[in-house]
């Protein structure tokens, strides 16, 4: 019986730790909403300069982290330049 009870205290526990954590953690959230602007951020190109997320304000853009690794790289990038293609046609109605 006490052995249950001790199981029982615990999971209780873990379950309201767990509750705080998660409404604390929502609360300090820094994440982007959707639609909304997302964080500033600098990142090496692959030029070997340093950009920024703010570089960019006003433009239309994509972010895609790929690493060089994947095999379907070569076709993500063949779609994102379709796709480049097509948003520079439509820029010139």
């Amino acid at each position: 019986m006490l052995r249950k009870l001790v199981r029982v205290t615990i999971i209780v526990l873990i379950g309201v730790a767990f509750i705080y954590m998660a409404i604390n953690l929502a609360e300090k959230s820094t994440a982007a909403e959707v639609g909304g602007p997302a964080p500033d951020f600098t990142l090496e190109n692959m030029d070997g300069n340093m950009v920024s997320l703010t570089d960019y304000r006003g433009e239309f853009v994509i972010l895609n982290f790929l690493h060089p690794g994947v095999l379907h790289v070569g076709r993500k990038l063949l779609n994102f330049n379709r796709l480049k293609k097509s948003m520079e046609i439509r820029q010139n109605f």
